[in-house]
C-alpha cells in the first residue's frame, strides 16, 4: 500500500487550528492511501493528544518549522509526503486528488494548481 506521511508542525498553545487540522484529515473520504499525520512541535504541548489524529509521533527536533520537514524527509518513512501546518485544512477531496495523480504515473513529486 503507497504511503502518505502529513507533517504537521505546530507550537504550544494552537489547539483551536489543529482541532480544524485534524479534522480536515480525518474527514477525508475516498483515499485509499494509508495516511499518517505526525503533529510535530517543542516542549509541553497538552494538545498533542494520544489518540486524537490518525497517527502521532511528537518528535522533539528542536524547531517546529523546516528543520522537522527536512527531518522527516531526510528518515523516508513515507511514500509521498505533504506539508500541512497547523492553521491549514485539507478541503474535502484534497487526499483523493493526490492518491489519482500518484496512482495515475506514480510521480516523484505531486503539486497543485
Amino acid at each position: 500500500m503507497t504511503t502518505l506521511g502529513i507533517i504537521t508542525p505546530t507550537i504550544p498553545n494552537r489547539d483551536k487550528y489543529l482541532d480544524r487540522n485534524v479534522a480536515s484529515i480525518q474527514m477525508q473520504q475516498m483515499c485509499k492511501l494509508e495516511i499518517w499525520q505526525h503533529i510535530v512541535g517543542d516542549g509541553f504541548m497538552p494538545e498533542v493528544r494520544t489518540g486524537c489524529i490518525i497517527g502521532q509521533t511528537p518528535h522533539k527536533y528542536g524547531h517546529w518549522g523546516y528543520p522537522i520537514r527536512n527531518q522527516f524527509l531526510k528518515e523516508k518513512i513515507y511514500d509521498y509526503y505533504a506539508f500541512v501546518d497547523d492553521d491549514n485544512i485539507l478541503l474535502p477531496g484534497a487526499l483523493y486528488v493526490i492518491e489519482k495523480a500518484i496512482r495515475k504515473s506514480n510521480p516523484d513529486i505531486v503539486t497543485g494548481k
